[in-house]
């Protein structure tokens, strides 16, 4: 394995990350549903951060998931 250092980050490049990350999840938290997914970008910490270094930035919160489930939703675009 080689590890490089990302010189430009692209919106292809975050995409990328993000399915990755997602497929990670997907893979090895079989007993999360699809909108406790969406709402664990809140309850890790570094993630929203992570998230705005990646160029994205808050534009609406919900206290509530889609389902009416109590999982705060962040949407996020990319600037």
């Amino acid at each position: 394995m080689k590890i490089v250092e990302v010189q430009e980050r692209t919106p292809d490049l975050i995409s990328r990350l993000l399915a990755v990350w997602e497929g990670s999840v997907r893979a090895t938290h079989l007993f999360l549903s699809d909108g406790e997914i969406k709402s664990i970008k809140e309850y890790v910490p570094q993630a929203k951060g992570f998230y705005e270094r990646m160029g994205f930035r808050v534009y609406k919160r919900t206290d509530y998931d889609e389902q009416g489930n109590p999982y705060p939703l962040l949407y996020m675009n990319l600037i």
